[in-house]
């Protein structure tokens, strides 16, 4: 509920069914859970929902997350979370097409399950970060961002990525 109060859920999500009722959270629109081991939240996809604000470092707290897609919600803002490094299992992250600034979180370097990063088109800033540990990474979209200076030799795990913009 935390993330429906915080990216302005109560007036501007498109889609909010199950929110703030008595209903399980894995009910809820845009929550996918394990059902085979206790509801964990595995999947989180409200892409293109009117999402606005920022994000919290409480995000950081559903570590058996999976897949996070808070795509295309232009009104979201404010820095990622160096919190969203303990999601532990997360494979794909879409952050695409926010108005996220700052710099993009050194931490991310402790995603070691992540295939697939996509921050493009945001107000990102600064240098890119090492990303030598994420040994899966196959897919990092950093394009259409302000980011500065060279990529060093070593900075990101050349034997996996399969796509680099």
């Amino acid at each position: 509920a935390l993330l429906y109060f915080s990216t302005g859920g109560e007036k501007n999500w498109t889609e909010s069914s199950g929110y703030l009722t008595v209903e399980h959270e894995c009910s809820w629109y845009g929550i996918t859970c394990a059902t085979n081991y206790k509801n964990v939240v595995r999947a989180v996809n409200l892409t293109s929902n009117n999402l606005g604000g920022s994000l919290l470092s409480e995000l950081g707290e559903l570590s058996a997350l999976e897949y996070l897609d808070l795509s295309h919600n232009e009104k979201l803002t404010g820095e990622i979370p160096v919190e969203v490094a303990n999601m532990w299992s997360l494979i794909e992250l879409h952050l695409e097409q926010n108005r996220l600034n700052e710099t993009i979180p050194e931490e991310l370097d402790s995603l070691e399950k992540i295939k697939f990063i996509n921050l493009r088109n945001n107000i990102l800033s600064g240098s890119l970060p090492s990303l030598s540990n994420l040994f899966n990474l196959e897919v990092l979209d950093l394009s259409q961002n302000y980011l500065g200076g060279r990529i060093l030799p070593g900075i990101l795990p050349t034997k996996s990525i399969v796509r680099l913009d």
